[in-house]
Order: C-alpha cells, then sequence, then structure tokens
C-alpha cells in the first residue's frame, strides 16, 4: 500500500478552477470555455457545452507532423474543408481550417487545428450543428487559439497524492488521527480508506493509511 497514488494523478492531466486543462507530463496547457462540462479520458479530453450543442476535443494524431495529420483528417469521407493555415499557434508549428462535416444527423461545422509539440501531433477539433455553430464559433476558436506550452513551475511540478503508512502511537478518534496525519484527504475519507466507521477508533499499535 505504500506509496499508492490516491485518487487522480495531476501528472497525466487536470483542469483547474477556470476551465484550463494542464498535463505537466507532456508540457502543454489548453483553456476550453466557461461553464462547459469536461472530462479527462484515456484517450482524449472532451469538453460540451452547457446547452449541449457544440462539443471540443484534443487528442494525438498518429502522423508525425501538423500537414500529414490534417491530411489524414480531411481525406475522411464526407468532409470538406476551407483554406488551410499555416500559421503557427502560440509559436508552435500548426495547420488550422473550418470544416464541415455530413452525419445521418445533418450537417455539423466546425474549426480544427493539428499542432505540433515535442514528438507529438496534437488534434483539435471543435463541432457543432449547422443551426448553433454561429453561436459557438468564437468559444470553439478561443479554446482552440489557447494550446500552448505549459510554462508554470508549479505545474510542471506538481506530485501526486500518495498513501503512507502510519503506526498510531495510542487510541486516535476519527477526528484526532485526521488532525496528527493531516494531509490533502479529509477526516471522512481517512475513516472509509481505514474502514473506520463513525464513533470508531483507530488503534494503538495497528498500522494506518494516510494520504500525503
Amino acid at each position: 500500500m505504500e506509496g499508492i497514488v490516491y485518487g487522480a494523478d495531476p501528472r497525466a492531466g487536470f483542469f483547474d478552477e477556470a476551465n484550463v486543462f494542464h498535463h505537466p507530463d507532456l508540457g502543454f496547457k489548453m483553456r476550453f470555455p466557461k461553464g462547459w462540462k469536461t472530462q479527462n479520458l484515456p484517450q482524449a479530453v472532451a469538453g460540451v457545452s452547457a446547452e449541449q450543442d457544440a462539443a471540443l476535443q484534443l487528442e494525438m494524431a498518429k502522423e508525425k507532423d501538423a500537414d500529414s495529420a490534417a491530411s489524414a483528417f480531411f481525406s475522411n469521407q464526407g468532409i470538406q474543408h476551407g483554406n488551410l493555415d499555416d500559421s503557427s499557434v502560440n509559436g508552435l508549428q500548426a495547420v488550422t481550417a473550418s470544416f464541415s462535416a455530413a452525419t445521418q444527423q445533418g450537417t455539423l461545422r466546425g474549426r480544427t487545428a493539428f499542432i505540433e509539440l515535442g514528438n507529438h501531433v496534437y488534434q483539435l477539433i471543435g463541432f457543432a450543428s449547422q443551426e448553433s455553430y454561429l453561436s459557438n464559433e468564437k468559444a470553439l476558436a478561443g479554446a482552440i487559439a489557447s494550446f500552448q506550452r505549459e510554462t508554470d513551475p508549479k505545474v510542471l511540478a506538481v506530485k501526486p497524492a500518495r498513501l503512507q503508512l502510519v503506526t498510531p502511537p495510542r487510541d486516535l478518534s476519527i477526528e484526532e488521527f485526521a488532525k496528527t496525519y493531516s494531509g490533502p484527504a479529509s477526516a471522512q475519507e481517512l475513516a472509509i480508506i481505514n474502514q473506520i466507521e463513525s464513533g470508531g477508533t483507530y488503534p494503538a499499535g495497528k498500522p494506518a493509511k494516510r494520504v500525503v
């Protein structure tokens, strides 16, 4: 149990209070629109508008450069694109374009970017229905344009919470244990992971788990 990560590992990416997604290990950040529901999945980072009429997805492309990734995406049947723009995004080599796609549910409109950072190409796709695209266009374009290198030393150095085994020298109540072995987990959380029922105590001399 010693050293096991407790909760989500921020090294694999996390959202802050401003809905900015940070990925310390890969060294980038990106701001999702305010009020959107977001999710950090194993293969992608996704966001959906509060009205559920627009979506945004960030994932790694298989190709080795932005031009190849853009060509592969736009070769898909039913996708048409506007002029390809190879201007950099925050100093990073990129290819961006607007597009439309025919689906069984109707026509989608969107904007996409393929951005090179490190040894990876990131594919950013924002889209909405034909009817709702104009009302979401600014938010989608702004989110895509926010992709950049992560430079905050605190973010780059962030570490996950981990379990640590301790042995109380005396019987401790739930509240006393949390105060004695303070950390990011609440007294109730600590009681749950140690299987201490409400009103119970941590017995002296018996190993228990804390979070550091």
